[in-house]
């Protein structure tokens, strides 16, 4: 550069600068002092020496010790000015916010640390100038294309090249930036207003970045967005500058793996930069820290583009080796990294069945491998395949595997307990089973201590808590597992305190009406899978963790094996007088109704809310049942139903939840001479009952109330079911069809829903096709669905 030449030192900030030429002996001499003096350490060359000397201690300046700063970044450029028709040249230095001009040659120490970006400085044989030179236009265009970064604080000439875009960030978020322009030889400077820089400013703002003075920056980003925005900008060839001034690059491609660890599972890998890799855990570490950049190395960063896959990993330890899963939350993982293979129910698919006296479809013959592999991988699970698909086969057939160190306890409804036996002598009859009623003290507590599996109800689980929570078990199993949705309930208690190496639950419906339900049965299974109870979870993740340990199959599923099921709604026309009676009382006791709730609030009225709508309901399913004399379209249009269906040779299924409208089909049925089977609560002969209806080719129709006969009953007999009236809960409604629509039927199963159009009864309908079915969706949340609302319950009462 002419005009500007000679050597300097100076030391600000903790850094000492120097160049020269020096003998590697020279250096030698200068360890053997005691100081150095300024001409010494200017005509040193060597930087590995200076940095071993620097390390050893042995390296001192004016009395004081030099040490090494391998923390504090330097940056040196050339600051251009005008000067009428010349340029002003300063040599500079930067040591994060604060520039220091190097054209003096005074050595000044400050804190006597010898920084390591110094040794650049030598490589690249960048000296700085003793003073500021001026130059002429021609000297500037001879002396750029070899100078080291130049920073215009003037317009640059006319001979410059085309601006490349430079997007400095100003903090960690990368929220904030100034827009700089990137002249090549002829160094940055912030952007202003020429057409080039309007251009790639225009590019910026179709970003989400705006321009907006914030915290001294030009340009704002909703931190949300930021990500986005950066990787645009990237992808069009945009430089991209971080707050410390290091270069910002995309993820190219990440390789990870999963092995399988004594408690755990060690999840490690490499993640692609550019031209670095980093580990896995520095990519999870980072975005743990709320981090937007991951370190890569003294001169870049990466953008981190967190999958959102990955975000299950944040939850987890992060080690020296990789990240540490818990085994339970192996369902995590599934989307990410292959599984080890201990974890899949593939390794059991020999499981043997010497024992076992049955066939098993190649979807229970699934569900066997699966029962094995949480077994012997200590895990718990809940079979919740769809009503008729052989559940207690698949887990009959599962324990007819175990080599029994300790007694099998099954719990059930007192109405499945003899279900279970027939089922065990039939298809496992070397097993010991044992029922356990509590009738004789003595004899309980003898079979308990031989027994193979004990048989006992929930009833009796709740009178006997305190002699069976004292045993030990193989492994415990619920039926109909619903029966603990309430955790706060008794038998949800007993339950989680019975000690067991398994955990089974058996259910059809696990989630009935919320996610609490779920969650009771997940605290009996693996409790801590979910952790503890709150009014707001991430369904995406739940699915996740649960899905190892779900198995559910619905009847599409294994169409090939069962016969068609046909759903029908039956819309009935009101008979005039009934017509009248039901819009009369639902004005008056309406209007009684809504001065009470603009008086005393509506949190006041739910048992008045709750009375009203019965009362409607039971008036669409016959008037006679609030009192009223006179005829029922329903009623009467189900009865001709009946009758047809009777003389066409068909078995049919009638359910009501209303055991007075029961009573009115018994009285109609008698009359008629049809025989019939019946059941309700109050039912004592069940079995006898069921048996009936299912052997006697004369009985045709069987009365139940939807409560007493929605669990635990096969009804393959019968082709057709009928629902009288509708529930709130449909997918209990789908279990009352489902009794006749299961295994071992031969014919199409029609369904037929009756309701009473323009009433109470079709603004149920709506509401239940509104709100998301949870128990439909077990494996696919999305949304929290809680139990019918008052205010919902309300709105059924609007006048429409």
């Amino acid at each position: 550069m002419p005009g500007i030449s000679g050597r300097c030192c100076k030391v600000l900030s903790g850094c000492v600068l120097a160049s020269s030429s020096a003998l590697a002996s020279h250096i030698f001499n200068l360890s053997m002092k005691t100081d150095c003096t300024e001409e010494e350490i200017f005509r040193s060359s060597s930087k590995e020496e200076l940095k071993r000397l620097a390390a050893k201690g042995q390296l001192t300046w004016r009395g004081k010790k030099v040490v090494l700063d391998p923390f504090t970044e330097v940056e040196f450029f050339y600051l251009i000015e005008a000067i009428g028709e010349n340029f002003l040249v300063t040599p500079k230095m930067k040591t994060g916010t604060r520039e220091e001009d190097l054209s003096t040659c005074e050595a000044v120490f400050e804190k006597g640390a010898l920084q390591h970006q110094i040794f650049r400085f030598w490589k690249e044989e960048i000296d700085p100038c003793t003073k500021s030179q001026t130059l002429s236009l021609l000297e500037l265009k001879t002396w750029v294309e070899e100078a080291p970064p130049l920073v215009w604080k003037c317009p640059i000439p006319r001979w410059k090249p085309e601006p490349l875009p430079i997007l400095k960030l100003k903090d960690r978020t990368g929220a904030f930036a100034d827009l700089w322009m990137d002249y090549g030889p002829f160094g940055t400077r912030q952007a202003e207003s020429s057409v080039e820089e309007l251009f790639w400013e225009k590019d910026l703002l179709e970003t989400d970045f705006m321009k907006k003075k914030v915290e001294g920056s030009d340009y704002y980003c909703p931190i949300d967005k930021v990500v986005k925005s950066l990787t645009f900008l990237l992808d069009i060839g945009w430089t991209i500058i971080d707050a410390q001034g290091k270069k910002v690059v995309r993820q190219k491609s990440a390789v990870l793996d999963a092995t399988s660890q004594e408690g755990h599972i060690l999840v490690k890998g490499k993640v692609a930069y550019g031209q670095h890799e980093t580990d896995v855990k520095n990519v999870v570490g980072a975005f743990v820290r709320r981090d937007r950049f991951v370190n890569l190395s003294s001169t870049e960063v990466g953008l981190l583009e967190f999958p959102k896959e990955w975000e299950v990993l944040a939850d987890e330890e992060i080690v020296h080796d990789g990240i540490s899963v818990k085994r339970h939350h192996v369902g995590l993982l599934e989307t990410i990294v292959p599984i080890p293979h201990e974890y899949t129910p593939a390794k059991w698919e020999e499981t043997s069945l010497e024992n076992f006296q049955g066939e098993l479809f190649d979807y229970q013959k699934t569900g066997l491998q699966w029962l094995s592999y949480l077994y012997h991988s200590k895990f718990s699970g809940l079979l919740a395949d769809e009503m008729g698909l052989g559940k207690t086969i698949q887990v009959i057939a599962f324990l007819s595997t175990l080599k029994l160190s300790a007694p099998v306890l099954i719990v059930v409804p007192v109405s499945l307990m003899f279900n279970w036996k027939r089922e065990f002598e039939k298809f496992l009859p070397s097993m010991h089973v044992y029922l356990h009623r509590g009738q004789d003290r003595l004899q309980d507590i003898e079979q308990l201590k031989e027994a193979q599996v004990i048989l006992t109800s929930y009833t009796q689980l709740r009178i006997d808590q305190i002699l069976l929570e004292s045993l030990d078990f193989e492994a415990v199993i619920l039926d109909e597992a619903q029966a603990i949705k309430n955790p706060d309930s008794l038998t949800a208690q007993i339950c989680c305190r019975l000690k067991s190496r398994f955990q089974l639950a058996i259910t059809g419906t696990p989630i009935e009406n919320r996610y609490e339900d779920l969650w009771s049965l997940f605290r009996f299974l693996m409790p801590e899978l979910l952790g503890q109870k709150k009014e707001s979870v991430i369904f995406e993740r739940v699915r996740k963790k649960i899905r190892p340990f779900t198995l559910r199959r619905t009847k599409q599923e294994v169409a090939l094996q069962l016969p068609e099921k046909q759903e029908q709604i039956v819309f009935v026309d009101w008979e005039d007088d009934q017509r009248a009676f039901y819009d009369q009382y639902f004005k008056e006791k309406r209007s009684a109704l809504v001065q009470k709730v603009t008086q005393h609030g509506l949190s006041s009225q739910k048992m008045e809310i709750l009375e009203l709508i019965l009362r409607l309901r039971q008036i669409c399913c016959h008037p006679q049942l609030v009192g009223h004399p006179g005829e029922s379209a329903k009623f009467q249009t189900v009865c001709s139903d009946l009758e047809e269906a009777i003389a066409t040779g068909h078995k049919i299924l009638l359910y009501s939840q209303f055991t007075s409208v029961l009573g009115l089909f018994k009285t109609w049925m008698e009359e008629k001479g049809y025989p019939f089977a019946y059941l309700d609560g109050q039912t004592k002969n069940r079995e006898e009952a069921v048996n009936a209806f299912q052997t006697d080719p004369k009985i045709q129709v069987f009365l139940m109330s939807l409560k007493a006969g929605g669990v635990g009953l096969n009804l393959q007999a019968a082709d057709y079911v009928f629902l009288y009236d509708p529930w709130w809960n449909e997918a209990a409604e789908r279990q009352a069809i489902d009794r006749a629509h299961r295994l071992g039927q031969k014919n199409t199963v029609i369904a037929r829903k009756y309701l009473v159009a323009m009433s109470i009864e079709e603004k149920i309908l709506k509401l239940q096709r509104q709100k998301t079915s949870l128990s439909q969706n077990l494996l696919e949340f999305e949304g929290e669905v809680g139990p019918i609302s008052l205010e919902e319950l309300y709105a059924l009462l609007e006048i429409t």
